[in-house]
């Protein structure tokens, strides 16, 4: 297992929403990120891909006004060593890990880096096999696949999953399908590469 599937996995079962996120609004002045980052001061292209129900890919081509490549690192089949609660998993349940960047194709900037955990044996395995499928994001294949689906964003925060960094931030949510959390995600973006918009 890698450091990266490591610290995610410790990441994603030691999860524990926010309680001040609105699931209902966008609007959070008082929503601290990290020690002196708050969510009002982010650059507003930065909080609304925090907040975004929709497929970031597809929001980073319109922004940027490029296509946007969704670029797999890894992804394979595991047993988590914990339960994962956001996704009422329990401990050694099969679930599909996949990490992947989004980099712009004509600029080069990675925009993201995303991190997921997919629970096999909540979603119908034709829908399971084309998550799996490396060609596009996950977000379009829900959108075009999964119409009763939606996200819930659960936690956002300064820094990557290792560190505090001050150049990026990042957010988990669920998925749910037919009312079943099924797919815990979390994007980590750089604040360098989304700046300028």
């Amino acid at each position: 297992m890698s450091s990266r599937e490591r610290l995610f996995l410790r990441h994603a079962s030691a999860l524990v929403p926010d309680t001040d996120i609105p699931p209902w609004s966008g609007y959070m002045p008082a929503k601290q990120l990290g020690p002196g980052v708050a969510f009002v001061d982010l650059p507003p292209v930065v909080r609304a891909l925090l907040i975004a129900d929709g497929t970031v890919t597809m929001a980073l081509e319109a922004l940027f006004e490029e296509p946007v490549a969704v670029e797999v690192a890894q992804q394979r089949s595991l047993c988590a060593p914990d339960a994962v609660a956001a996704l009422e998993s329990a401990i050694d349940e099969p679930l599909f890990y996949r990490e992947v960047s989004l980099r712009g194709e004509r600029s080069g900037r990675r925009f993201a880096r995303a991190y997921s955990l997919l629970r096999e044996a909540a979603l119908e395995p034709e829908l399971l096999a084309r998550l799996r499928g490396e060609e596009v994001g996950m977000g379009v294949v829900l959108r075009h696949t999964a119409k009763s689906s939606y996200r819930r964003v659960l936690h956002m925060g300064s820094g990557d999953l290792a560190s505090d960094a001050p150049d990026r931030v990042h957010r988990t949510y669920c998925v749910f399908v037919r009312e079943r959390p099924c797919i815990l995600i979390t994007e980590v973006f750089s604040l360098p590469a989304l700046a300028g918009v």
